[in-house]
């Protein structure tokens, strides 16, 4: 990571804290309120950025609306011929094979 400020290293903790969760920026944003710290917006997307291009966090959309999840990478060496991919409901039956 580039910078270390107050707001870099809350959403560090919060990534830590929430690792097995996705979240959105606006989750880090109360996080960070909540925690007695002001911050914008843009100062939370260019962090989440800067922890994409270093392969920390994963960036993705879930279909439902236009916002942008993210979620901690994990050792995932053993799957590298599919994605894990966050489901809140299904009616759908794969084959396992």
């Amino acid at each position: 990571m580039k910078y270390k400020t107050k707001a870099s290293k809350l959403i560090k903790q919060y990534t830590d804290q929430h690792s097995d969760q996705s979240f959105t920026a606006h989750h880090l944003y109360e996080y960070i309120v909540e925690q007695g710290q002001t911050v914008n917006l843009s100062t939370i997307y260019r962090n989440l950025d800067q922890f994409v291009d270093e392969g920390i966090l994963t960036k993705f959309k879930t279909g439902h609306n236009d916002v942008f999840m993210y979620r901690v990478n994990q050792d995932v060496s053993h799957c590298h011929e599919h994605l894990h991919l966050p489901v809140s409901y299904t009616h759908l039956t794969l084959p396992t094979t």
